[in-house]
């Protein structure tokens, strides 16, 4: 019998067809905007129609432990968001939390939940991004912020991004790009979290979101805690080609037969997400500090584990300038790689500046369980640094820990491909935290005496400014010719290399002066060492350095932080003393490049080293195990010249009578118009008469310590230097010192050197009055600091600083975020605030005395210093000086501080003439008294004291707020939303040797709280000597 087959071929081409039908016009619906992002986003795929939302505690929170609100977004759109409080810290005030009223919250800012994130200055916040699909509260997402919160004490913000649950607007690419800022930029700007306290943390889409944040915050030079991707994708149209919805459904596979026509649809997708790319730039960009970490599940049905591949590949081969091949690296990453059994393994790769990429493979968890899961919160801990732990696990060699002929071949290979790449075993010195026994602080002693801190006080160093996070200043063209060894010619200062005209080019001078032999200039040095033309490097180097030795040079990079790292030399590199001191041969160009610590002064200030050689300082490279305070040098007054040294041709030596106005008026001219001004030459100190009589005339003072420097013919004054005595506790020994200060010399002489005629002179002068002993403060290194602080600054007139240039606009954010983030109260809250009066003064100096004797470094004041530099005369002439509160308690004298003026001058703008500084001086309060110290207590008191003190501040028309990081204003500088500046301060004892006192900062040039600082001084009262 003859079956028929037209109804067969009918069923069978339907059965093919019908698919096929239904696959393209699912591609050609896809081609089109508004189905595409629907398909991608599924932003409308939840299940809000019967769960609420704003009640957290249906997923296990405790009530009060997680509050929903609101952010507007620039754009206008409103980002439904959550906060959930830490378990522990929520438990520590259950009840103030626990009254919260529930349910969504209009005011966020008003709650105790948000006072409690804001009030912490210690608090750490993961941020985090979802996939794609539901809402906050979607499937495993609330168990993700349980694992979080649970047990530890990181905060979480989780948003749901434009046409997500409750938020408004439609989803893009760049749309969700600034939700993201926009929570960061909260975050930062609302709740005061500093951005290294931020982990950013994405799973699926989020790790898209998250690579484009990180990109355009790290483009404007802020950086965060660390950046976790769980299930990334490399790009979209290529992930799509693999992608499977619902580990069921292709997207773009079957167009893998057709390479031609995939290509053509992949050029239909709007929204690429090419986080590859992305994560590339992150890790070019990166100038500090970096912790990324991938993390993908074995099991995952979504997207390929193998995506996380590609973006360890992109990201490691952004830290080597001409990248490596693939052989290279799977070589290298075969090596590296630590398998944890089956399906599991752990790869991490070391880069400078500080950057640690993280790859790991966990064989469950699939697509979305895995974020409940340990390796997850284990990339927070580490990105946060818990307790020391190690973040790199693959530091650890699993057999002997040595390394084979052949890798050691292979590394020396990657090393001359790679020179930013640290050693295979060189990164656990900066990663793991040692003990804090062996982990001293660079400038710390290791002796038991240096519990303590020290207190000194001179005038600012050289004006300092907040860091911009948006630097990336006109200097690449710079590296580009350090690094090729050609470019155009670059400006350099000379020092003593400069051409030598005779001194009629300075003002004032005679005009039959003797020329002198002009020398090539150190400008025309370098221009050869960028053309290529020969040279020495080696005798460049001793010229540059003033002959230290190699092993000295990496002393003075460990006091120079900024440098070690612009140059590779870190604390966690292996670079021997050879390799240092070859790094240092392009430092005139890298000081031109990075600043420096010191606001780019250390390589012209290097050829004073070949000055200091030859006087009684400590030298860089001795030993410091066993220093023992006390003179370098010991001196009989006998043998002290009784005449200056003779000046050069057409300049003559005079003692300055600042009691006469006149020459009063030449000393504040010379230094108003000479004296330290910003690398920007947008600011220069303004010294007023009032200001000068202040810091130049305690009691004590000698005319003969006024010294200036005049032109013969014209009488001009070109260079002025003064000292004041002090009384200065040094540890246990109490030392009669000069304090040296206002160094100044007119710029058209500079390079002359000045610098150090003037101060033998006023050496000399000190020890006819047999005074041995000298303090000054700079903000450059020299032999040899024993101490260095960095400075920090509040705005108080936001607006008018942007206008000036001091203070930057953060990215994502407006002019009105900063004003209403630095507004103040009107009124202070101290009970019993009030100034300081001549019947307090013998009882807050007692108290001041008491206070200093826990720091290593001291001034004491008599009654009479104490009057001078505290108590406001009302009847003096000239505007004020000082300002000076007490907080009189049942008539008991329990707290005081103190700040001081200091104007500066605002070089290039026509609405404002001068910035108006106060800067934090002395400070006291009887509960720093307590033994042992209740630093809780204390920092409680202290925020409250200096809360008050910028109120003050605010209402005497001040526009910023300056400090330091010493005494212990580490317990509330970031708290009272004080800022770092770009400057530091060194502390110099003349011809006396003591240890190292730690100045505040730690290894990273951060706020160390955990151990304050060993150097207590508050503001110095002069400036950096200029010359």
């Amino acid at each position: 019998m003859t079956v028929p087959l037209s109804p067969i071929l009918r069923t069978a081409v339907w059965v093919v067809a019908a698919p096929l039908g239904l696959y393209f016009t699912f591609l050609a619906l896809g081609a089109t905007p508004f189905f595409q992002r629907h398909f991608l986003y599924a932003h409308k795929i939840n299940t809000l129609w019967w769960r609420d939302v704003d009640k957290p505690e249906r997923w296990g929170f405790a009530k009060g432990q997680a509050t929903p609100f609101s952010l507007d977004t620039p754009d206008g759109v409103s980002l439904y968001a959550w906060h959930v409080m830490p378990l522990p810290q929520y438990l520590k005030q259950e009840e103030r939390f626990s009254v919260q009223k529930g349910g969504f919250c209009q005011a966020f800012t008003e709650t105790e939940s948000f006072k409690a994130l804001k009030e912490d200055p210690d608090a750490r916040v993961v941020l985090s991004f979802h996939g794609n699909a539901g809402d906050i509260a979607q499937g495993h997402r609330p168990d993700s912020y349980h694992v979080i919160t649970d047990t530890s004490s990181y905060h979480v913000l989780a948003i749901d991004y434009r046409g997500f649950g409750h938020s408004t607007g439609r989803p893009t690419e760049y749309g969700l790009i600034q939700d993201a800022a926009t929570l960061i930029d909260w975050v930062i700007n609302v709740a005061g979290v500093p951005s290294d306290r931020i982990v950013l943390l994405g799973q699926s889409l989020g790790t898209a979101v998250t690579s484009g944040v990180a990109e355009l915050y790290a483009s404007q030079g802020i950086e965060f805690g660390g950046v976790i991707l769980v299930a990334g994708f490399s790009n979209l149209p290529k992930m799509l080609s693999g992608y499977k919805i619902g580990g069921l459904f292709p997207v773009l596979g079957p167009l893998k037969v057709w390479p031609g026509f995939l290509e053509y649809m992949e050029g239909f997708i709007y929204d690429k997400w090419p986080s590859v790319d992305r994560l590339e730039s992150l890790v070019k960009l990166t100038k500090r500090r970096l912790r990324l970490t991938l993390i993908s599940a074995k099991d995952d049905a979504d997207i390929p584990w193998t995506e996380s591949n590609k973006l360890f590949r992109a990201a490691a081969n952004a830290t080597v300038p001409e990248g490596l091949s693939d052989h290279s690296f799977e070589a290298w990453k075969d090596v590296r790689t630590i398998h944890k059994g089956k399906n599991a393994f752990v790869t991490t790769w070391n880069a400078e500046p500080n950057i640690i990429i993280r790859q790991e493979l966990f064989p469950h968890g699939g697509h979305n369980d895995i974020m409940g899961y340990a390796p997850v919160i284990l990339a927070v801990m580490r990105s946060f640094d818990l307790a020391g732990t190690a973040y790199d696990m693959a530091g650890s060699d699993t057999s002997t820990g040595a390394c084979t002929a052949w890798e050691h071949s292979w590394h020396m290979k990657l090393s001359s491909l790679a020179p930013k790449l640290l050693p295979r075993h060189s990164h656990r010195a900066s990663l793991n935290r040692a003990p804090r026994s062996s982990h001293q602080h660079p400038r710390k002693s290791t002796t038991p005496a240096t519990n303590r801190r020290i207190e000194d006080n001179k005038m600012p160093a050289e004006e300092s400014k907040p860091l911009d996070p948006a630097v990336k200043d006109a200097n690449d063209t710079l590296a580009e010719a350090s690094d090729k060894g050609k470019g155009k010619e670059v400006e350099v200062e000379s020092e003593d290399d400069e051409e030598e005209d005779a001194p009629e080019s300075a003002p004032g001078a005679t005009a039959d002066a003797p020329k002198k032999k002009k020398k090539k200039s150190k400008r025309k040095k370098v221009k050869d060492a960028l053309t290529g033309k020969p040279s020495d490097p080696e005798a460049a180097i001793k010229e540059a350095i003033g002959g230290l030795t190699p092993q000295q040079l990496t002393e003075l990079l460990a006091l120079n932080p900024a440098l070690a790292n612009e140059l590779g030399v870190g604390s966690s590199s292996n670079k021997s003393a050879e390799e240092t001191a070859a790094a240092m041969k392009n430092l005139n160009l890298q000081d031109i490049m990075t600043g420096l610590a010191s606001a780019g002064k250390n390589a012209k200030d290097m050829a004073s080293y070949k000055f200091w050689a030859t006087q009684p300082v400590p030298k860089f490279g001795e030993a410091e195990a066993k220093v023992e305070d006390g003179p370098i040098r010991i001196q009989k007054v006998e043998e002290v010249p009784t005449e200056a040294s003779p000046m050069v041709a057409g300049f003559e030596w005079v003692t300055m009578n600042l009691e006469d106005e006149g020459e009063m008026k030449e000393v504040y001219e010379l230094l108003n118009g000479h004296y330290v001004e910003d690398d920007e030459a947008m600011f220069r100190f303004n010294y007023s008469p009032a200001m000068l009589k202040w810091a130049l005339m305690a009691p004590g003072w000698r005319k003969e310590w006024h010294v200036g420097v005049r032109a013969t013919q014209s009488r001009k004054l070109v260079a002025f230097i003064s000292a004041i005595p002090v009384n200065l506790r040094v540890r246990k020994n109490v030392v009669t010192c000069s304090e040296v200060n206002f160094m100044v010399v007119h710029k058209k002489l500079r390079g002359k050197r000045l610098a150090p005629v003037l101060i033998k002179e006023i050496t000399r002068r000190s020890n006819l009055r047999e005074i041995w002993q000298g303090l000054y403060t700079g903000g450059v290194v020299l032999p040899k600091p024993v101490s260095t602080c960095r400075y920090f600054h509040r705005a108080l007139n936001w607006q008018k600083l942007y206008e000036v240039g001091f203070s930057p606009l953060p990215p994502n954010s407006k002019p009105q975020y900063q004003i209403r983030k630095y507004q103040l109260p009107d009124n202070t809250s101290t009970k019993g605030l009030r100034e300081l009066q001549e019947k307090d003064l013998d009882a807050a100096n007692e108290l001041l005395a008491k206070y200093l004797k826990r720091f290593d470094m001291a001034p004491e004041f008599s009654k009479d210093e104490f009057r001078h530099w505290f108590l406001h005369d009302k009847n003096a002439p000239g505007e004020q000086v000082i300002w000076t509160y007490v907080v009189e308690t049942n008539g008991k004298i329990t707290d005081f501080f103190s700040f001081y003026c200091l104007e500066s001058t605002v070089i290039n703008s026509s609405k404002h003439q001068v910035v108006r500084a106060a800067y934090l001086w002395y400070y006291a309060s009887e509960v720093g008294l307590t033994t042992p110290l209740d630093k809780a207590a204390l920092k409680t008191r202290l925020n409250s004291l200096i809360g008050d003190a910028l109120i003050l501040g605010k209402k005497n028309k001040f526009d910023v707020f300056n400090g330091l990081s010493l005494l212990d204003n580490g317990l509330f500088l970031e708290q009272q939303k004080f800022g770092p500046g770009d400057g530091q301060l060194h502390y110099y004892l003349f011809n006396y040797r003591a240890a190292p006192i730690a100045g505040g900062v730690d290894r990273r040039n951060k706020l160390d709280e955990e151990n304050l600082t060993d150097d207590g001084g508050g503001q110095p009262k002069g400036g950096e000597h200029s010359e």
